[in-house]
């Protein structure tokens, strides 16, 4: 509550992070549970007080159709990898690989910068 009283407009909720985080994990092992009633509750309280303080939330991540559709019917708006676009909604894109590209190439601007700062 401290943090959404800071003036803060927007908190977004990275899942694997949230997760590791609670459960004291890594990803892919079998305690990594981001579907379960614990974190329910957990992103839920959070969603209710940042709407209180008026902060827009967002759950983003590799989330499955599932827990979209539970986060959704709950009001919390979800933002999922762009991997699993075509699984969960059913639908192509164009060009998927071009972000890998966009990554790629930013990651090599920021070695520049910092090999420069060296």
């Amino acid at each position: 509550e401290n943090i959404l009283n800071t003036g803060i407009k927007k908190i977004v909720i990275g899942m694997n992070d949230l997760t590791s985080f609670v459960f004291g994990t890594v990803r892919e092992n079998e305690w990594h549970k981001m579907e379960g009633e614990i974190m329910m509750n957990i992103i839920t309280d959070i969603y209710n007080k940042a709407s209180k303080a008026n902060v827009d939330m967002i759950v983003a991540g590799y989330l499955s159709k599932e827990l979209i559709q539970e986060l959704n019917s709950r009001g919390i708006m979800c933002a999922v990898h762009y991997n699993l676009i075509p699984k969960v909604f059913n639908r192509l894109v164009d060009n998927p690989k071009h972000l890998e590209d966009v990554k790629k190439m930013t990651k090599e601007k920021i070695k520049q910068m910092q090999n420069k700062e060296q």
